[in-house]
């Protein structure tokens, strides 16, 4: 079954990493979740827009690509007046 429950709100927890080299023209994957709590409240996933010479590269691009997205979620439960303490972010690199 799916379980979204939001237990601490002011705390977004973010998971990003990479994968290397996937696609036809060398590019690499990013991927990326949040929660809130149990079960994800957001999910992306999209080929990197330039080549990589490293894992270890596609891993810091995949940070890169997400933050827009951790950093307006991030912003907008602080404009609906919830106050976000901390976003963490985990990354394998």
């Amino acid at each position: 079954p799916l379980t979204l429950e939001a237990d601490e709100i002011r705390i977004i927890k973010w998971w990003v990493g990479a994968s290397y080299v996937v696609h036809p023209d060398m590019k690499s994957q990013t991927g990326g979740m949040m929660t809130l709590g149990k079960g994800t409240a957001y999910g992306t996933a999209t080929p990197q827009k330039l080549n990589t010479k490293s894992s270890t590269e596609a891993e810091l691009v995949s940070v890169s690509n997400v933050l827009p997205q951790i950093l307006w979620t991030r912003y907008s439960i602080d404009a609906q007046g919830y106050g976000t303490r901390d976003s963490i972010i985990y990354q394998d690199n």
